[in-house]
């Protein structure tokens, strides 16, 4: 099941599995991109099929913490 991101605002945050792991950038062609670091910031993009719920501020990837970095852009 893909969850529908039109919905999906910047700055909401996004969770693997409860941990914090960065706040959303935006939504563009079925994807989430999101940002984490505080001084140097990197980007990752998320296919929709990676994310489980996105609701009230928050999404949740169907992804482990530790496993993050393979959506890392550059």
């Amino acid at each position: 099941m893909t969850i529908v991101l039109s919905g999906v605002r910047p700055g909401w945050k996004v969770f693997a599995r409860a941990a914090e792991v960065g706040t959303v950038e935006t939504v563009a062609n079925g994807d989430l991109y999101f940002r984490r670091g505080r001084l140097i910031q990197h980007r990752y993009r998320v296919p929709a099929e990676y994310v489980e719920s996105a609701d009230e501020g928050v999404v949740d990837l169907r992804v482990a913490p530790d496993r993050i970095e393979q959506f890392a852009e550059g």
